[in-house]
Formats: structure tokens, sequence, C-alpha cells
């Protein structure tokens, strides 16, 4: 009976592993690309490739919407971590916010676009991050890039530099 209840066990779980990693099978077995695979998993994946391709590699992005990070080719600071070594909003000003930005190394700014923000408790400095973007005069928008992932909420990125 201990057996039997043995094998039952070791099926079952092997029979769940399976199912829980069935999206990495085709990978693993050569029948999809990394490159597809990580788009379709990883939200932030078209942008860090449309990073590698587009931004110099000097280039300093203060990144004010994005914590999955992990494949970004260029160097990035989180905004909030910014925020709070600095208190840059108290600036209150586009120009000034952008000069000490630029003062601060950064060269390019990347949010989400706005259709899909407005999620209630939102930082107010993002409003002025957000005029900042849209100034022309001050920012020059080079992409819009949207996720491709299957899994969670997709978004669209927007990249600025710094002008």
């Amino acid at each position: 009976m201990a057996a039997v209840c043995g094998i039952l066990l070791t099926v079952l779980l092997a029979g769940a592993g399976f199912y829980h990693y069935r999206v990495q099978w085709p990978v693993l077995f050569g029948l999809q690309s990394r490159d597809l695979f990580l788009r379709q998993v990883e939200r932030s994946y078209p942008l860090a490739a449309w990073m590698q391709s587009n931004l110099p590699v000097d280039a300093k992005i203060l990144n004010a919407e994005e914590i999955h990070r992990f494949y970004f080719p260029r160097k990035n600071v989180r905004e909030s971590w910014f925020y709070l070594r600095t208190r840059y909003d108290s600036l209150k000003n586009q120009a000034a916010i952008a000069d000490f930005l630029k003062e601060n190394g950064f060269t390019h700014l990347l949010m989400r676009s706005p259709k899909f923000n407005g999620r209630a408790g939102e930082a107010p400095r993002y409003k002025l991050l957000r005029a900042l973007m849209e100034n022309p005069a001050l920012v020059k928008q080079l992409a819009i890039i949207p996720s491709e992932n299957v899994r969670e909420e997709r978004c669209e990125y927007v990249v600025g530099q710094l002008l």
C-alpha cells in the first residue's frame, strides 16, 4: 500500500511540475526562440531589446515606472531612489527639472504611456515628469514600445531624450 501511495504521489508531483513549467518546454526543446519566449513572459523585454538597438552605450535613463530591469542593457536609475536622494520635485519648473536631470548625468527618461496609468495613489511628481516628457522643447520622444507579454497586464513604454 505504501509503495502504491509513493508511486501515485510521484506521478502527481511529476504531472504538477510538467504543468507548471509548460510555458518553458518549447524553449527547452528548441521549438521556440529565447527572444520570443522572453517577449511573451517578461513585459519589459521588448523595451530592453529596443534600448540595446537604439540607445547609445553611455546612455543614463531615469526610469520612472518600470521595476522589471533585469534585461536593461543601459545604466538606469529608479525614479523613486533618485527622488529620495534629491527631492527634485521642489523645483516645480520643467526647464529646471530637465537641467537638474542633465546635471546628474541623465540623458533619457522612461515612463509608461499615460493611457496605462491613472492608478490611484500615483505619485504627484509623476505629473511633473509627464509634463516634461510632453514638452518638445525639453524632451524629444524617441519611441513608444508596447509590451508583448501574455501573462501579466500589458503596457506601453515611452522613451524620451533630454535635449
